[in-house]
This record gives C-alpha cells, sequence and structure tokens, in this order.
C-alpha cells in the first residue's frame, strides 16, 4: 500500500473542494482507493463541510467560528503539517460544537417536554391542585413572587377562570406555576426564573412570539417570554393553549 504523506493529507482538502485536476487529482483518486486512512480523513472532511453548510443556512454556527474552521482548511492546503495537525484540532471542535450539542439539545428538550407534561399532569391530579386557591390574579401573582423569590406576572383574558397557583420543580429548578381552566380544559403555565433552564427553552420556543409545539401524551406546549419567559401546558389543540398567550391584556 502507498504510504501515507504529507503532501497527501495537504492535497486531499484542496481535491474535496474541486481544487485539484490532471493527472495530480487521477493519482489521488487512485490512492483514495487503497488507503483507507485517506478514506477516512475525506469522510470526515465531507460530513464537516455538509454540516458547516446546513448549519450555517439555518445560522446555528456563529460566523466567527465557522470563518475560523474555514481558514484553518485553508491554511492547511498551504501550510506545514503542525498546521495541518492545528486544523484538524479546530475542526474536530467544531464538528463537536455542531453536531454533539445537537443531539444532546433535542434529547434534552424532549426530556423538558415530558417533564412539562408530567408536573402538568401531577399537579391537577392531587386532591388539592394549588398551593393557594384564588381567582384573582393579583391575589396568586403576590403569593407566587414571595415564596417562589422571584417576580411573577399573571395576566389573562377575561374568558380564562383562574384556579390559583403553587410552587414545583422543573429541571430541577424551583419554578413558579398558575393554573387555571378554559372551557372546562385544565391548564398549567409554568413561570420559571429568569436564566434557568426552563426560561432559555421558553424563549428558543418563542423567539418569533407566543409559539406552540405538540408534546407528549396527546398535549400541547405553547411558550412566550413577555411579560417574562413562561410555558404553557394542556390535553388540548395547540390553537386553545395559544389562546392563553396570544390574548394576554
Amino acid at each position: 500500500m502507498e504510504e501515507c504523506t504529507e503532501g497527501k493529507f495537504l492535497s486531499l482538502s484542496a481535491w474535496h473542494d474541486g481544487e485539484v485536476a490532471g493527472d495530480e487529482a487521477r493519482q489521488l483518486e487512485s490512492h483514495l482507493r487503497i488507503c483507507s486512512t485517506c478514506q477516512r480523513e475525506l469522510a470526515w472532511l465531507t460530513t464537516l463541510t455538509n454540516t458547516l453548510q446546513r448549519r450555517s443556512r439555518s445560522r446555528d454556527v456563529p460566523a466567527r467560528v465557522r470563518d475560523a474552521a474555514n481558514a484553518r482548511l485553508a491554511n492547511s492546503r498551504r501550510g506545514r503539517w503542525p498546521v495541518v495537525a492545528a486544523a484538524v484540532v479546530t475542526c474536530l471542535t467544531v464538528f463537536g460544537l455542531v453536531l454533539a450539542p445537537s443531539a444532546k439539545q433535542r434529547a434534552r428538550r424532549a426530556q423538558i417536554s415530558e417533564e412539562l407534561v408530567t408536573r402538568h399532569l401531577a399537579g391537577f391530579a392531587r386532591p388539592e391542585p394549588c398551593d393557594i386557591d384564588s381567582p384573582d390574579a393579583k391575589v396568586v401573582s403576590a403569593w407566587l413572587t414571595e415564596h417562589a423569590g422571584y417576580p411573577v406576572s399573571i395576566a389573562l383574558p377575561a374568558d380564562m377562570k383562574l384556579l390559583g397557583g403553587r410552587l414545583c420543580h422543573l429541571c430541577g429548578t424551583p419554578t413558579a406555576a398558575f393554573m387555571l381552566r378554559q372551557d372546562g380544559t385544565p391548564l398549567t403555565v409554568f413561570v420559571p426564573p429568569a436564566g434557568s433552564e426552563a426560561a432559555r427553552e421558553a424563549e428558543r420556543l418563542a423567539e418569533s412570539g407566543a409559539s406552540c409545539t405538540r408534546g407528549p401524551k396527546e398535549s400541547s406546549i405553547c411558550a412566550c417570554v413577555v411579560p417574562q419567559p413562561m410555558l404553557a401546558v394542556a390535553e388540548a389543540e395547540p390553537a386553545l393553549v395559544d389562546h392563553a398567550f396570544s390574548n394576554l391584556p
């Protein structure tokens, strides 16, 4: 088997980008057919490029990270082997930032959705769902603010019946929640503290305004960030849950 050299590795990135032609390209292609090391490197380069392009279009990868990776790849075609090694380290880091967190984020968001629905169902399954029973939003807001330790604002459309409020844990953080009904359907609105994992999830869901998604157990989960990050859960169509947010006074 032909030995892999620094020159082969340097040429591989350029060939991958279509910058090598003629005899040099044919020689490299012949080498690729028999060299498993270069085959792995080519697969890695292809995956990295596709990932960066996808994330660039969705703006998930910061421009500074993408530019640094591209610069390192460009330098690898001109520089010495230590530069190539540095490029590999940089790109592996970018590859981890782009791909690994994506899978972890999806899994974590699924866990958060499951926890939201579980907390909602468990709350209404209690003999006394609320820690404080009151239809008065000011009374419930004041109680939650005092006991949660951070401001909790409650403002609801006139057609929604406030039952009261309670404290629970969400993503391991003490969280305020208030419970209500609309047309007989029970809803729980979680008001996580600013900066918490649940608050960040609400902000992600509500990037373009109040937003709803399907949750587990035939439920819907909606989010808003005005007047503060909130997550609402109900076993109902998303439109009904969204009503609690889109019609906030």
